[in-house]
């Protein structure tokens, strides 16, 4: 079993991780990110921004998703152009992927998104179908991804944990980053953050386990 901690060089018990709790700074704004809105409140939304939530549609219950796919649909349904930086946020929960139809996939429409768990340790994407990767991110034509996966941990059956590939037809992936994550990559081969033809991609503050 291989682990790797990519922050500078540090050892791995040097390395720690950033839990947000239930603050999320976007810009120097720190955000409160409650699950449900308070009695008597009025419901609070944030510009660019996706609520992920287990519980989205129990009454109550503020987030406009219940899975991270969802959270990715609902920014390319609601933004005006690639251009627009959305952030899929992603509440305390474990997100289970048991059929290909529900892989998270950053395609080639999906530059400027980035996924955000509120906390590591409690924010779980857990693939259990064969053969899928955590998150896949495809290129497109764009130039820059401008794509991050921060605060998440990512567990996979027979998967890579983060799969990265060039587009058929598209440029070459740059401009991804991948922090503060926890990657456990099971499955002959599989390795937590498979980079194929991507350039530049920053890798911050992760462990990573490979079987």
């Amino acid at each position: 079993m291989a682990r790797f901690c990519a922050q500078r060089g540090l050892r791995k018990e040097e390395t720690k991780m950033k839990p947000l709790a239930a603050l999320v700074c976007f810009s120097g704004v720190a955000l409160f990110v409650p699950s449900h809105s308070p009695q008597g409140s009025t419901e609070t939304k944030w510009q660019r921004t996706i609520l992920v939530d287990p519980d989205h549609g129990v009454p109550g219950n503020i987030s406009d998703a219940g899975t991270i796919k969802d959270g990715i649909q609902a920014v390319l349904n609601r933004r005006t152009n690639a251009t627009e930086s959305w952030t899929v946020l992603v509440n305390p929960g474990e997100y289970t992927i048991d059929d290909s139809e529900d892989a998270i996939h950053l395609d080639d429409r999906s530059e400027n998104i980035s996924i955000v768990g509120v906390n590591p340790e409690s924010c779980i994407i857990h693939v259990t179908a064969s053969g899928v990767p955590g998150i896949k991110i495809t290129s497109g034509q764009e130039s820059l991804r401008n794509n991050a996966i921060r605060n998440l941990t990512i567990k996979t059956t027979n998967g890579h944990g983060i799969e990265i590939v060039k587009g058929q037809g598209g440029n070459t992936p740059k401009g991804i980053t991948i922090a503060d994550c926890i990657i456990e990559a099971n499955g002959n081969g599989k390795v937590g953050i498979l980079k194929g033809e991507a350039q530049g991609v920053r890798i911050q503050d992760c462990l990573i386990v490979n079987e």
